[in-house]
Order: structure tokens, then C-alpha cells, then sequence
């Protein structure tokens, strides 16, 4: 029995050094677990300022293609203007010209009708001096 109690009672010593031992160990797993927590963030950190900054670099260039696209457009849309406004002003040029030459053909007709008419007035007049002429001769 006496060996039991001998292998009960530890010294008090060795029991200090073995309380330390597991307040050690108790530390160290929470220093580790600390630790941990804070890789864990860090990266989390790391990661979504990463992210942050590549969706911004993202959406300035898409910012930026689609500006250049809407000048590209913008001067597209202003060269068909242009082109639009200079067929116009063609269209107006050619109705113009149309609108002449029917005034043309029309003076062309009216005038030949009155030449035609003088032509018929001068050859009743022409009639009216052979008449005449006879008449003298005959005479």
C-alpha cells in the first residue's frame, strides 16, 4: 500500500512543472489559433482588395471602350448628317433643274405654237401678195 500512496503523491514540485507544462500548451494552442485567425483574415483582406482593385481596372476599361465606341458612333453619325444634308441639297439642285426644264419645254411649246401661228399668218399674207400679184400681172 505503501507503494500506492507513493505513486499517488507526486511532489509538489514536479506537480508545478507539469501545470506549467499544460498552461504552456494551452497558450501555444491559442497563440496558434490567433495566429490562424489572423492568416485567415490577412489572406480574406489580400484577396478582396485584389478584387476590388481588378473590378475597378475592369470597369474603367469597359468605361472606355464604350466611350471610344460612342465618339467612333457620334463622328459616324456626323459624316451620314453631313452626306444626308449634301444629297439634299443635291435633290433640290436636280428638282430645281427639273422644274426648268419643264418651264423650258413649256416656253419651247408655247413659242412654237406662236411661231407656228406667225408661220400661218405670213402664209395667208404670202397668199393674199401672189393674189395680188396675179391680179397685177393680169392687169
Amino acid at each position: 500500500m505503501d507503494e500506492q500512496l507513493t505513486t499517488q503523491k507526486v511532489p509538489r514540485h514536479r506537480r508545478k512543472k507539469t501545470k506549467k507544462i499544460g498552461m504552456i500548451q494551452v497558450i501555444l494552442s491559442i497563440l496558434l489559433i490567433i495566429f490562424w485567425l489572423v492568416g485567415v483574415y490577412a489572406g480574406y483582406w489580400y484577396i478582396e482588395t485584389r478584387m476590388a482593385k481588378n473590378h475597378q481596372q475592369t470597369k474603367t476599361l469597359i468605361e472606355q471602350s464604350i466611350n471610344a465606341v460612342q465618339e467612333t458612333n457620334a463622328l459616324r453619325v456626323q459624316e451620314l448628317e453631313d452626306r444626308l444634308t449634301a444629297l439634299n441639297v443635291d435633290m433640290e439642285q436636280i428638282e430645281e433643274a427639273l422644274a426648268n426644264a419643264d418651264d423650258s419645254l413649256n416656253e419651247s411649246n408655247e413659242t412654237r405654237e406662236q411661231l407656228n401661228n406667225r408661220i400661218e399668218q405670213l402664209d395667208k399674207q404670202l397668199e393674199e401678195l401672189r393674189k395680188s400679184l396675179e391680179i397685177l400681172k393680169g392687169n
